[in-house]
């Protein structure tokens, strides 16, 4: 059975379960059925399926996407149990939009074809923007829903102009056909084919928060419940840079001369807005969604330098940066949880108001920076030396330079939380909180081990 199928059944299940008693099962049905879909990727059983009439590959790259993806869907999912939550969207209906969510995320891992790249796209953003709005009572809630679903359909529609045009230059959908139509013809490159490139390049930009199309970020995570933004930072940005690269690493390879320079000048402009914006920021929401930016940036550099061992390498800090991410994220939520709010001061006297968590978010902001020998260090140590081998000296320079720059606001929230007097009494964390917490420290500290292995893999 395909793993789209196995996670739209289980979206439906959670769904029906609302229509009787079982309201209180429906966590544990969905974290089962995604460790279920994680044991069934992992060990690579029956992914395919004849419907897919191959539009959809699961080859090595596909399968450990994936299987980040469902690791950090679980998380998520996880974090529904926690009762503080503000949202008028019920815990069911919010479990379903996510599950169905995560399965556009992994279509746009795994495609083989731009019409499926397109449905995964579409099937990723649709529930967001329902989730987006889901303090429909609140001023910033409207605004992040309506600033998300006006910019993410301008999007859409950049990418699928870009897709048709594409089309019309090669006569393919199939990334496959379009490789060996560009190689065969490289002196016959058409306007066509060259404005239908930067179409989808800049619809798949905006995915990943990239600059100048980052301008809904900051709103929209910041007016969004804090458990939809951890999502929309984690698990959307690490399927849109897995689809990014695979589209122009598989698709695209004999055109780079055309598509190399676009994508080194978005990746310059978005390190520096995304550092130098994080600066000015008092909202520890705004200030991580800014964070994401930048490191839009450091993951575009991996696409820049495709070659052998780019892809692991943009597999590590992919994971590197979505669980320190993740655990910023849910650090957030626990003092929203316990009275505090989201302004940087919330975080004063955490390390005494809660050891663990102050730990926790430390260990996060460390690895943001890439400080040895965290995973953040061997994701940013991979990517540049992928670049630096295929001679982008000049921006992997510029991204050091702007990586320090970092320094100066990921050492905000570790010094309010350590050296300012506390904001609040001690607290305790929800189960889940804590389980969410701790595996993805132990996933941060622990992928230090891993890059041998992900680059053999891959």
């Amino acid at each position: 059975m395909s793993l789209y199928l196995i996670l739209s059944i289980l979206g439906a299940l959670v769904l029906l379960s609302s229509l009787g008693r079982g309201k209180r099962l429906v966590v544990p049905l969905a974290i089962a059925g995604l460790l279920g879909a994680l044991a069934v990727t992992g060990m690579g059983l029956g992914l395919d399926h004849p419907l897919l009439k191959g539009m959809a590959e699961f080859d090595r790259y596909a399968v450990l996407f994936s299987c980040l993806l469902l690791v950090l869907g679980t998380l998520v999912v996880l974090l529904l149990t926690n009762p503080n939550e503000r949202s008028d969207i019920p815990r069911v209906e919010m479990a379903a939009l996510l599950l169905f969510s995560l399965t556009g995320g992994i279509m746009m891992a795994s495609f083989a074809h731009l019409v499926m790249l397109f449905l995964g796209v579409e099937i990723l953003s649709i529930p967001l923007y329902i989730l987006a709005g889901a303090r429909k009572r609140e001023r910033a809630g409207n605004e992040a829903a309506l600033k998300y679903f006006i910019t993410g359909s301008f999007a859409t529609g950049f990418l699928l102009f870009g897709i048709a045009l594409i089309y019309g230059a090669t006569g393919s959908f199939s990334t496959r056909a379009i490789a060996a139509w560009a190689e065969a013809n490289p002196a016959v490159f058409t306007p066509m084919f060259h404005l239908g490139l930067l179409l989808m390049l800049v619809g798949l930009a905006f995915k990943i928060s990239a600059a100048p199309f980052h301008f809904w970020a900051p709103d929209v995570y910041e007016g969004s419940p804090s458990i939809v933004t951890s999502f929309m930072s984690t698990v959307v940005k690490v399927a849109a840079i897995a689809a990014f690269y695979r589209l122009f690493s598989e698709a695209f390879p004999a055109a780079a001369d055309a598509w190399s320079w676009v994508i080194a000048a978005v990746a310059a402009l978005t390190l520096a807005v995304g550092n130098l914006g994080a600066l000015a920021q008092r909202s520890f929401k705004r200030l991580m969604a800014y964070s994401g930016i930048s490191h839009a940036g450091f993951l575009l550099l991996a696409l820049l330098s495709v070659g052998p061992g780019s892809a692991g390498a943009l597999w590590i800090y992919a994971a590197a940066y979505s669980f320190a991410t993740l655990i910023a994220f849910v650090s957030l939520l626990a003092v929203e949880a316990a009275g505090g709010g989201e302004s940087l001061e919330a975080l004063s006297g955490l390390g005494r108001r809660n050891p663990f968590l102050g730990v926790c978010l430390t260990i996060s902001m460390l690895s943001l920076i890439g400080v040895p020998p965290l995973a953040g260090f061997f994701g940013k140590l991979f990517v540049f030396g992928n670049a630096v081998s295929q001679r982008h000296v000049v921006l992997v320079v510029f991204a050091v330079v702007m990586s320090a720059v970092g320094m100066a606001y990921y050492m905000r929230p570790i010094i309010q939380t350590w050296l300012r007097p506390p904001a609040g009494s001690p607290f305790q964390l929800s189960t889940s909180q804590a389980w969410v917490l701790g595996i993805a420290t132990a996933f941060v500290v622990l992928l230090a081990a891993a890059p041998v292995w992900v680059m053999r893999f891959l």
